[in-house]
């Protein structure tokens, strides 16, 4: 519920949170919210404005593009007015490394968000800003859907009425029904050239580190470390080189954290 000034409630707000399907590649989740105005006699009008923070594996810098129309992988902050694009799809790092993604559909023939007349990709602190406008580049992302964005377009309840809105999220594009996008046709064995260079390049990169770590490195300096060895050690693994991919993608993640902590550039 929100307070009203002198107590009681200006709004009724119920959420449900729901699974659907029985197997990682038929669920999806839905997140429903729905308003109530419990006045007798006012109508009320307000916004509704749903925040989700982004964080793929250990990347809180996600990129996303469109699919349906399909845009290039960007990490650059964005807003839509209505969308008209078939899902965001948001991962860690560009494929083949990446390690998953996320879907949001809006135009999905299983089930489409209630359409936002705002859907915004941006910077997680400020996308919960009523009139924020995106912009810059992809640090700490989140994604936010807005309803009712101005006084001209406020939601409005006469008395005792309601209103739902639903938005969709899931791992999978096959539980949605949502075109897969592939830039190249590959196959593990065409992927181990590719592979083969960012690991020289990544284990170049994490020796260069290791000459720049603190004699007696901090608790959270410690952990970082240990991640990046285990996941070097899963990247080293040829008889799966999707598998390798995806932990060296992770262990280049983690050493962005480890750099950006000693204010060093080993990437160069």
């Amino acid at each position: 519920m929100i307070p009203a000034a002198g107590g009681g409630s200006i709004l009724d707000i119920e959420r449900e949170h729901e699974i659907h399907g029985t197997t990682l590649n038929s669920s999806y989740i839905s997140i429903s919210t729905t308003f109530t105005n419990p006045s007798s006699s006012d109508d009320i009008s307000f916004g509704y404005l749903e925040m989700w923070d982004l964080m793929i594996a250990l990347n809180d810098e996600a990129i996303s593009r469109t699919i349906q129309p399909t845009t290039a992988w960007s990490g650059m902050f964005k807003s839509w007015n209505t969308p008209s694009f078939v899902a965001l799809e948001v991962t860690d790092v560009a494929p083949p490394l990446s390690t998953f993604s996320i879907y949001v559909p809006f135009n999905s023939t299983v089930a489409s968000s209630s359409m936002p007349d705002v859907f915004i990709y941006g910077e997680w602190s400020s996308v919960g800003y009523w009139g924020y406008v995106p912009s810059g580049g992809n640090d700490d992302s989140g994604v936010a859907f807005i309803y009712g964005p101005d006084s001209d377009n406020a939601i409005t309840l006469a008395p005792g009425g309601s209103i739902s809105f639903t938005q969709y999220i899931t791992t999978s594009a096959e539980s949605m029904n949502i075109p897969a996008v592939h830039e190249n046709d590959w196959s593990p064995v065409s992927l181990l050239p590719l592979y083969r260079t960012n690991l020289a390049s990544a284990t170049e990169r994490w020796s260069c580190i290791q000459e720049s770590l603190p004699e007696d490195p901090s608790e959270e300096m410690t952990a970082l470390i240990d991640e990046v060895s285990t996941f070097m050690g899963g990247a080293t693994s040829l008889s799966n080189p999707v598998y390798a991919s995806g932990q060296l993608g992770r262990a280049l993640a983690v050493m962005n954290e480890i750099e950006e902590g000693l204010g060093i550039d080993c990437n160069a």
